[in-house]
């Protein structure tokens, strides 16, 4: 017999002749981890009393003093002490025989001892007990494997017609106050549909485990759970019995709508936001009407009064808009980019222009009336709309071009569809969307970069500044002017923001040197791009990298743009705030966001041999020393505009004197 691998098995040997004792422990040593001697019955006791949970087999004599083998055996089965037993015996006596098989003996062996059978006897023996153990084993796993399957779900045990054996009772957090009607039950089909019943025993006649999700009735409640259910009787290829595992979806599915709901709503105001209505007008395109709601002079209002009034005064407004949209199913309000509501109204309630004209006049007229007041401050707001429901090509760009045309005429309310000579201009918008839609699948959307340097005209790093090759004449270059607007307001805005990113961060390494990226709001905002900055943040910490938000655009929401910047930071990118000192320069950005760098507006460059022009810039330079800040002056277009502006101890420039924007080939080929 082949050599048998040594086993954590302990035997208890019991032999008086010490020459065969020695000779056999010897042997038994070779097969198990631990051999136990006794010379006698009472010896062996106290081995048993002192190990009784280690004993695996006993290997025993029977004739030896003060307590024989079968003594010692009889005694182990009054302490129900049950073990797998070899008797080794020199007596052929019946009556020795009949006792050994009354006390349960596995085996026999014939004195003198035959080494071969003793050993073939136990490699039996052993492996027996090795199952065993594996199957004890795997038992307790199992057992585990139910109880903390039952603390966090039902288990309903059933037959093959539905009705209830057996339902667990102790689950921890499970439909909560809804146990006891669950415990009620007397048949599965009384929370499941018919339906459900039938695919739940088609997978099981087949042997299968099924698994879907559902929705059950529960004292006029809904629960959604997660079943899994599987043949748990069988017999003869007969089922007999079913387990079902039933675990509650429902909060957690509740939880994924509260997020999802999160990404759909301003967080201001409470209502549905632009991606929301984005979503709206696609579900029913051609359906409804559209009117844009502008707080007029609402960024006067931002900037006397700062971010906290300004965002109460959106809140209250909000109150009064809802006044006219008593159905939410006809008439839904949106909250979209800083001062601008948007209604959507289903065409059956509202169609005609008079009606919507009407609407609009009744909007204005209540505004009009309307102050804002607040601690001890009060503010009149007045309104603007823009209307569409044309809906030909872009609901909302129709609208915003009414709203827009509104503004600079000097209108409270326009109509899209009143619009005379507007067709030629907005055919130019619709040819420029379609050029923008070929350039993303063309891959045309491209970066170009202008080098900002250093006093000695070193580059430090590159501007990644956005450029569409024409699709239609590949050698012609648009420039944002033309596209940008129409990116903004239209769906591609993600897409856009994305490809920008990613191509100036993999051109990084060809230009060997760090990018600066533009970001608007609408991108800070949205959790699919800052989620997407991150993932490339942290693949690219070769060169330094550096977003740049637009002074008179992008921080429209101090709060966001905070937790915008300090996410950022954290991943390694610098922010630097664009175009500072156009338009109303806010200080308090610098009390709040965590700024490395300020670009001068070009507006203050050019204005550099003017005395008050060039005490504003050096004004502010002085002011970003203090603050530790590094400066970037844009617009430098000539020799003379550069060396005056090194006097003022500036770090870093850009403009046309040092370089126009250029292709990436251009750049690499040294032009």
């Amino acid at each position: 017999m082949s050599k048998i691998e040594k086993q954590k098995i302990n035997i208890l040997y019991l032999e008086d002749d010490i020459i065969v004792r020695d000779s056999v422990q010897r042997m038994l040593e070779l097969l198990v981890s631990n051999v136990f001697v006794a010379t006698n019955g009472l010896e062996a006791l106290e081995v048993m009393h002192d190990n009784s949970k280690k004993i695996d087999i006993i290997v025993s004599d029977i004739k030896m003093p003060k307590m024989d083998g079968l003594e010692f055996l009889e005694q182990l089965k009054s302490e129900h002490t049950i073990i797998p037993v070899i008797l080794v015996t020199a007596f052929n006596d019946f009556k020795y025989l009949i006792k050994a098989i009354e006390l349960k003996v596995d085996k026999f062996i014939q004195k003198p001892v035959n080494m071969k059978r003793l050993r073939e006897d136990i490699s039996v023996l052993i492996q027996t007990i090795m199952r065993k153990k594996e199957l004890d084993k795997k038992r307790v796993q199992l057992e585990q494997y139910k109880k903390a399957i039952s603390l966090s779900n039902f288990i309903i045990e059933i037959d093959t017609k539905g009705e209830i054996n057996t339902i667990s009772t102790h689950p921890s957090n499970y439909f909560e106050e809804k146990i006891n009607m669950m415990l009620t039950l007397t048949n599965i089909k009384e929370i499941f549909s018919q339906q459900f019943f039938e695919e739940i025993f088609e997978s099981i006649n087949n042997f299968e485990v099924f698994n879907s999700n559902a929705v059950i009735n529960m004292l006029g409640e809904k629960f959604i759970v997660n079943v899994t259910a599987f043949p748990s009787e069988i017999e003869e290829h007969n089922i007999y019995s079913i387990s079902l595992i039933l675990k509650d979806l429902t909060h957690i599915l509740k939880e994924k709508d509260k997020t999802i709901k999160k990404l759909y709503t301003d967080s201001n105001t409470g209502l549905p936001n632009k991606q929301a209505l984005f979503k709206e007008m696609n579900e029913k395109k051609g359906q409804i009407t559209l009117l844009l709601v502008q707080i007029d002079d609402f960024e006067k209002y931002k900037h006397v009064y700062g971010h906290k009034i300004s965002d109460i005064i959106l809140k209250e407004s909000a109150k009064e808009l809802l006044l006219y949209c008593p159905d939410k199913k006809e008439r839904i309000i949106y909250k979209l980019d800083s001062e601008i509501f948007a209604i959507s109204i289903l065409k059956n309630e509202i169609s005609d222009i008079e009606k919507v004209t009407s609407l609009a006049n009744n909007i204005i007229e209540h505004m009009d009336k309307y102050v804002v007041s607040f601690d001890n401050i009060s503010i009149d707001i007045t309104v603007s709309i823009g209307a569409s429901g044309k809906g030909k090509n872009d609901l909302l760009i129709e609208a915003l071009i009414a709203l827009d045309y509104a503004n600079t005429n000097k209108k409270k309310f326009q109509c899209f569809k009143l619009l005379i000579g507007i067709e030629e201009k907005y055919n130019e918008n619709i040819m420029m969307q379609q050029k923008i839609k070929k350039a993303f699948v063309n891959d045309c959307v491209i970066p170009y970069y202008q080098p900002i340097v250093d006093k000695n005209k070193k580059i430090v790093k590159y501007e990644a500044l956005a450029r569409i090759k024409d699709p239609d004449c590949m050698e012609k270059i648009i420039t944002p002017f033309f596209f940008l607007d129409i990116i903004k307001s239209s769906k591609h805005n993600e897409k856009f923001t994305k490809t920008m990113i990613k191509t100036a961060l993999n051109d990084m390494k060809k230009l060997n040197c760090g990018v600066s990226i533009n970001l608007s709001f609408e991108d800070i905002i949205n959790p699919a791009i800052s989620t997407y900055l991150e993932e490339v943040l942290n693949s690219n910490q070769e060169f330094p990298i550096t977003i740049e938000l637009l002074e008179n655009e992008s921080i429209k929401d101090i709060k966001q743009t905070i937790d915008f910047c300090n996410q950022m930071k954290n991943h390694g990118a610098q922010i630097a705030i664009d175009d500072f000192g156009s338009g109303y320069s806010n200080y308090e950005y610098f009390f709040d966001i965590p700024i490395d760098i300020i670009k001068i507006d070009g507006s203050i460059t050019k204005r550099i041999d003017d005395y008050k022009g060039y005490a504003l810039l050096e004004s502010i330079v002085t002011f970003a020393k203090k603050l530790n800040l590094k400066i970037v002056v844009e617009f430098v277009e000539d020799e003379h505009v550069f060396e005056k502006l090194k006097t003022l101890d500036i770090e870093m420039f850009q403009g046309y004197f040092i370089s126009a924007p250029q292709s990436l080939e251009n750049i690499i080929a040294g032009n």
